[in-house]
């Protein structure tokens, strides 16, 4: 894995943004729910 990461940064950090967005999204809409 770490080999693969570091041979394709810009695919790697595409893969990190949308983990990174997925999660603020469910994070606000699990706020959205509760409030």
């Amino acid at each position: 894995m770490r080999v693969l990461m570091s041979s394709q940064p810009s695919l790697n950090r595409k893969m990190w943004v949308s983990t990174v967005i997925i999660e603020l999204i469910g994070i606000i809409v699990v706020s959205v729910g509760i409030g």
